[in-house]
């Protein structure tokens, strides 16, 4: 379990739970970083996104920054004590992976522009094999 921190007081439990939300959480900035960044800059660059699916793209946007921003704050909860550290590592990965919502509403966007998802798909399956754990995942 080296993908997690260790501590001599960490349960069993508390190790497996995160050391599994420490893999969801790194996934997930690997996808993001690839489709929510780099694929949406692609297709933005060739000004080939109409408003319809501007209007979803925002919505994503509007969600990764809530997630930021809420990050913060479950920290500085669980810092002062005023929040149970699983509890707010769990409502951290809930949001995390809010934008899987907006993601299935953009499929056909994604599907529509296919050149850059290939080429997107690609990095990010270059990124994971520099990540043997992660990899083993899949």
């Amino acid at each position: 379990m080296g993908l997690a921190a260790t501590n001599m007081k960490t349960t069993v439990g508390n190790k497996k739970f995160y050391y599994y939300g420490t893999i969801a959480i790194k996934l997930f900035y690997i996808w993001g970083k690839h489709f929510m960044g780099f694929y949406i800059n692609y297709v933005r660059f060739l000004d080939d996104f109409d408003d319809n699916e501007m209007r979803w793209i925002r919505g994503l946007w509007l969600i990764n920054c809530g997630t930021v921003s809420q990050a913060v704050f479950l920290h500085t909860l669980r810092f002062k004590r005023l929040m149970p550290p699983r509890l707010a590592f769990s409502l951290y990965l809930v949001m995390a992976y809010a934008t899987f919502v907006v993601g299935y509403f953009m499929y056909p966007i994604f599907f529509r522009h296919w050149k850059p998802l290939a080429f997107t798909s690609v990095g990010l399956l270059i990124n994971l094999s520099r990540r043997p754990a992660l990899l083993k995942l899949w």
